[in-house]
């Protein structure tokens, strides 16, 4: 007999998986040579959950209130159109005007662009190169045909070689051009049906300057712990380490004060006051632990 608890939990990731849908961030081109391209689609794997924003509307009729904005001449008070307007940066005294293609054109290029530039050891990717949440790239056959073959090949040979492919990316026109590693996945099957695809974890890196050394901050002097240095410090953190910690377990509690205020404002209820904030500390579990506290601040802070 299947136990009912394996049956709830079954039951609560099929609803998440109805309820959250994968939405895709764009429908992009990867072109690996000159004459091969295949198509993919770009999905985020983490967001952080933010409020929605607040829409305007009429406080008589309830209706979604529209923002237009006009431009008037200063000196004859007349209306002016989108190409009447234009842009001028001072140098020298003098006025050099620019129009909205030309500074379009300064900015970058127009398109979207998503083209390989060669791969590294799987090795040389470190882990301050996570500059932001990684991507999730899988193939799409609806616009060029036989994609998937040529992502599954790619990712196959890059596992067996223990590469990363570099790649250059570009996804809305008002992005600039990133560096970006692109590092293999094959499909795998979890449980209650999960199914990981085949495909690559893009992860954006950083250019040379916004890398900052570190070096400078090193200690000049490396000074050798003792024994009894090492053992009060692998006690404090046997003792101080969380089994079992699983993220999704915490909930932020200002989006979860959001809506349950606006749950009572629509429902007309009392709004609550007190919320459960599971980030706050377990101070009770730090007073059990005071004894190994005071080991540690006699043995490293005796002034």
């Amino acid at each position: 007999l299947i136990e009912p608890s394996l049956k709830i939990e079954e039951f609560n990731i099929r609803l998440k998986r109805k309820h959250f849908r994968k939405k895709i961030i764009a429908s992009i081109n990867f072109k690996i040579t000159e004459n091969i391209k295949a198509s993919v689609r770009l999905y985020s794997s983490f967001r952080k959950l933010k409020k929605p924003s607040a829409i305007t509307l009429a406080n008589d009729s309830d209706q979604k209130l529209i923002r237009l904005t006009k431009y008037y001449c200063k000196d004859t008070g007349e209306s002016l159109k989108n190409e009447q307007i234009g842009r001028h940066f001072i140098l020298k005294d003098e006025k050099i005007k620019f129009d909205t293609k030309e500074i379009n054109s300064i900015k970058g290029f127009l398109i979207q662009e998503f083209c390989l530039v060669g791969f590294k050891p799987k090795e040389s990717l470190k882990i301050y190169h996570n500059i932001s949440s990684s991507v999730l790239i899988t193939p799409d056959d609806e616009n060029i045909t036989n994609s998937t073959k040529i992502i599954d090949a790619m990712v196959r040979e890059l596992i067996n070689k223990k590469k990363i492919a570099i790649a250059k990316i570009k996804i809305k026109e008002n992005d600039r051009m990133r560096f970006c590693a692109l590092i293999p996945q094959i499909e795998e099957v979890k449980e209650y049906g999960n199914i990981i695809p085949t495909g690559f974890n893009m992860v954006l890196l950083p250019f040379g300057d916004e890398i900052k050394n570190l070096e400078s901050m090193a200690p000049s002097k490396i000074d050798i712990p003792t024994i009894d240095e090492l053992l009060v410090t692998e006690n404090l953190i046997n003792q101080m380490t969380v089994e079992d910690f699983d993220p999704r377990s915490f909930e932020n509690p200002e989006i979860q004060r959001f809506y349950s205020v606006i749950q009572s404002l629509a429902l007309d209820e009392p709004i609550q006051q007190e919320f459960n904030d599971f980030l706050m500390p377990d101070l009770n579990l730090i007073l059990d632990k005071i004894n190994v506290f005071n080991q540690f601040n006699e043995l490293f802070f005796k002034d």
